[in-house]
């Protein structure tokens, strides 16, 4: 019997030691996993990089220039005096492009608002839309980019 509770013993240490160091590798897998939870989610100053903001783009203007044009009117004695710039993202091939292809940038213009009857362009709401018809037929024309805005500067009919 004596051999039997020198084994008995012997167990009961064994498994204790195997209970602590379960404790202690639990602790520290709990402890890690918290540890980058944290990280995850808070971060720690110093430690994770700030993200980069990222930067707003930069815009650059073009004036397409000046333009007398007749509106389709029954008695052709009306016309409409425009001034159009456009805003792209700066973009050095893309202002080159448009440079190049004013003459039929400009045309494409021209023939929109001859479409158009004095009621179609006044009121000045319907600006919009008449926008947006400019666009599409800039935009058309362009390969290496794209007119993100039409302005008006100068709008006038007589």
């Amino acid at each position: 019997m004596a051999a039997k509770n020198k084994e008995d013993n012997g167990e009961k240490k064994s498994g204790g030691l195997l209970k602590i160091l379960f404790i202690v590798l639990g602790g520290l897998l709990a402890g890690a996993i918290v540890f980058f939870l944290i990280l995850y989610f808070v971060g720690i100053p110093g430690v994770v990089p700030k993200l980069a903001k990222a930067k707003p783009p930069v815009y650059e203007n073009i004036e397409l220039g000046e333009r007398v044009i007749n509106l389709l009117d029954d008695n052709g004695g009306r016309y409409l005096r425009i001034k159009v710039v456009v805003e792209i993202q700066k973009n050095e091939k893309l202002s080159k492009e448009i440079e190049e292809k004013k003459p039929q940038i400009i045309e494409g213009i021209i023939n929109v608002f001859r479409q158009k009857k004095v009621e179609d362009v006044l009121p000045l709401s319907k600006d919009k839309e008449l926008k947006e018809e400019v666009l599409k037929v800039i935009n058309a024309r362009l390969k290496l980019g794209k007119v993100e805005h039409v302005y008006f500067t100068d709008f006038i009919v007589q």
